[in-house]
């Protein structure tokens, strides 16, 4: 068998002799996408050989795994949160992915480009659904990946200074102390 990749096996012999079958299951992974050209080479018993016709197998082109982190996952409106999409990755050999198209889900714009990650400040607080979607160097897009993102609402912080005897407290405590003789 040929499988039009470069790669072939060699010729397979059927070690019972009354074999009454016609068909020989073969199976083979292609690790990239394309069109090729599988041919069957049958070889008898004295040697002789001929090549089947061949058949045209075309294999399409995986799309890739988009990956979405987004850590910490709960923070307060106003800081910034890493999206990060570095762990996306193309299945198909010698891939890689191209660009990456984040959404943060709160109605800004998405961000698209070669980075992997980026930063992205919630104005309010509330849950919010950010989305990642990767398209890898063919042009095949992934399936969105998500991640919730929990935003405390910004909190005005009062400074307080704790006290620990308060004004209305006053306790005294007096002991007499004389000597006893032993």
């Amino acid at each position: 068998f040929d499988f039009g990749d470069g790669s072939a096996t060699d010729f397979l012999l059927f070690p019972d002799q009354t074999q009454t079958s016609n068909t020989f299951d073969v199976a083979h992974s292609y690790l990239t996408s394309g069109t090729y050209t599988a041919t069957c080479t049958v070889q008898d018993d004295n040697g002789n050989e001929t090549t089947s016709s061949s058949i045209s197998v075309v294999v399409a082109n995986a799309p890739p795994v988009a990956v979405l982190r987004a850590v910490p996952s709960l923070i307060r409106a106003g800081q910034p949160i890493p999206l990060d999409g570095s762990e996306s990755y193309d299945i198909n050999a010698g891939g890689s992915i191209a660009t990456y198209t984040f959404t943060p889900g709160d109605g800004s714009s998405a961000t698209s480009g070669s980075s992997s990650s980026i930063a992205h400040t919630y104005a309010a607080g509330g849950e919010y659904r950010a989305t990642l979607v990767v398209v890898d160097a063919d042009g095949t897009s992934s399936q969105t990946a998500s991640a919730v993102i929990k935003v405390l609402p910004a909190t005005l912080v009062v400074p307080l200074v704790f006290n620990t005897k308060p004004k209305g407290f006053s306790r005294n405590r007096f002991a007499t102390m004389g000597q006893t003789p032993v």
